[in-house]
């Protein structure tokens, strides 16, 4: 998990806080857990500032006497969305996220003779239905999947632009039908959590305390 000073600094978010959110994030609780065992307990300030902050929620009734476990508090999409810059997910639903399919893939590119433009948003009702058979389950949007695809294309682009070979990007629906995403996973994948954006399963379900009203 990468620590970004800037942003800690950009959004005053206290280092033992910006700890515990990545954590979170990150799906990385067995951290917190080792650290309130084998370091410190984290002030119960720390988390009360995050609640206030818009960052932190935690599902506990009695909110004046808060007590802060590992099962009972969670990052906000406030927190997502400002500081880790992920996709706007809020009411995500097919329409929503077919738009922003359109918006991070090219329009068109450069062509590789030197002619006009190549368009790469062809057959749009075709690309409508692949989409949906790829990220709808249920009749509900598959977020995860959704945001991943984004990210692997704004890894290609990225790839492309620095490799010189923008012009050859697939037109939409065959990468939509050929699944074209699935040849950099394991490279956006890697980059994901170098990083510290990405969520990472853990089996770890134990309850911990943290926090102390001593402070």
């Amino acid at each position: 998990m990468n620590i970004d000073i800037n942003k800690i600094i950009s959004f005053k978010i206290p280092l033992e806080g910006y700890f515990i959110l990545h954590c979170l994030h990150n799906d990385e609780k067995y951290i917190l857990t080792n650290y309130v065992k084998n370091v410190n307990k984290i002030p119960t300030k720390v988390f009360l500032d995050l609640i206030k902050d818009g960052y932190l929620i935690v599902n506990e009734s009695d909110s004046d006497n808060p007590v802060f476990t590992i099962d009972n508090i969670e990052i906000t999409d406030k927190f997502k969305l400002e500081v880790l810059k992920i996709l706007d997910i809020s009411n995500l639903d097919f329409s929503k996220a077919f738009e922003q399919l359109r918006e991070y893939y090219p329009t068109k590119v450069p062509s590789p003779s030197g002619g006009p433009d190549r368009r790469l948003h062809a057959d749009i009702d075709r690309c409508k239905k692949l989409y949906s058979n790829i990220i709808m389950k249920n009749g509900i949007v598959d977020v995860e999947k959704h945001n991943f695809i984004i990210q692997c294309i704004k890894y290609e682009i990225n790839e492309r632009v620095k490799g010189k070979n923008l012009s050859y990007m697939n037109q939409l629906p065959k990468y939509l039908h050929q699944k074209l995403w699935e040849l950099v996973e394991d490279d956006v994948k890697k980059s994901l959590i170098e990083n510290g954006n990405v969520e990472i399963e853990s089996n770890v379900n134990n309850k911990t305390m943290f926090g102390s009203k001593e402070f």
